[in-house]
């Protein structure tokens, strides 16, 4: 199982946040179809990218 599907969504969203603004959509995505379970993966799908000058 990969270790990222254990977190919860703050450590995951704090990750993704701290990542390349450019990757953020495709690891959203890759981050919220590797957790078991769906309410979580729902909640990381649903998290937005910020604009860049919020980034």
């Amino acid at each position: 199982m990969d270790m990222m599907a254990d977190l919860p969504l703050a450590e995951i969203a704090a990750d993704l946040y701290a990542g390349s603004p450019g990757k953020f959509v495709p690891e959203r995505n890759t981050r919220a179809k590797a957790v078991e379970d769906a309410q979580l993966g729902a909640q990381i799908r649903a998290l937005r990218k910020p604009s860049i000058a919020a980034w």
